[in-house]
């Protein structure tokens, strides 16, 4: 199954889809809890009913789901979660949990990574400066800054996603932009286990408990499996948002996932 990173469709298309950020470890939830609202047709995308997803009858009225499968190294995501950030915080309506689900672009990369332009080179068949131009076209748009010169290496994405995924909620969001600051502008290796204790650090966690939680074979292991499932489930690409039963695909533009966040919240 190909694997990739996902710009936004074309403003052609006339296609609005919903946004949900989950993330799952066995049973606990990954997520930020905000308060913030969206229209969305159906989508026939991947099988809803087999990608690992939290029950809205686990979570007290009214509180909306939004669920995002997502890559640490992907720049898309990156621009994606931060539009949906930017939706969130001028939200007014009910409660929104955010779920972040992980996805694994290249499942195979090494623990100490990869060379990103070579690997790009050949994964694409083309120069890596033509793979960074649209992403930094689209991330100076919306104000998110890469500093492609200082990112050298594609790393491994296991351990920042299990460290998210056992991060309590209340230092999430701050976690996560961490991790994509460090990466995308500051050309650090996140799949360096101490560098993510730093960041951990920085987001408020105890970094003894970042350690342990990255040094845990079971949470890398359920990490690998949720983000299989969710390839199994027909999942191609990333970000992938869904609000509900709509789901939204690439880096979604404020106003297409804030349409999707009141469709959600109309019922």
């Amino acid at each position: 199954m190909t694997r990739k990173s996902s710009p936004p469709p074309s403003p052609s298309n006339g296609t609005t889809r919903r946004v949900v950020i989950v993330s799952l470890l066995g049973a606990s939830v990954t997520a930020w809890a905000l308060s913030r609202r969206s229209t969305s047709t159906p989508s026939t995308e991947p099988d809803a009913s087999a990608v690992p997803r939290t029950s809205a009858s686990e979570a007290p009225s009214p509180l909306l789901f939004v669920e995002v499968w997502h890559d640490t190294v992907c720049p898309w995501c990156r621009i994606g979660i931060h539009n949906l950030g930017v939706v969130l915080d001028a939200w007014k309506g009910p409660t929104v949990e955010v779920v972040l689900h992980p996805f694994l672009l290249n499942p195979d990369t090494p623990k100490e990574g990869m060379d990103l332009r070579a690997h790009l080179s050949a994964k694409f068949g083309m120069q890596a400066d033509s793979v960074f131009a649209p992403v930094s076209r689209a991330g100076a748009h919306y104000g998110v800054r890469f500093d492609w010169d200082k990112v050298r290496i594609s790393p491994d994405s296991v351990p920042s996603h299990t460290l998210i995924a056992a991060c309590p909620k209340a230092s999430r969001r701050q976690l996560v932009e961490g991790i994509h600051r460090a990466y995308f502008e500051e050309g650090k290796n996140i799949g360096d286990p101490r560098t993510l204790v730093d960041i951990a650090r920085d987001a408020g966690l105890s970094p003894s408990d970042a350690e342990g939680w990255m040094s845990d074979a079971a949470r890398a292991s359920e990490i690998r499996r949720e983000a299989r499932a969710a390839a199994d489930a027909g999942i191609q690409g990333v970000p992938h948002f869904r609000f509900g039963p709509q789901s939204l695909q690439g880096a979604q533009s404020p106003e297409a996932l804030r349409e999707a966040l009141e469709s959600l919240a109309a019922g």
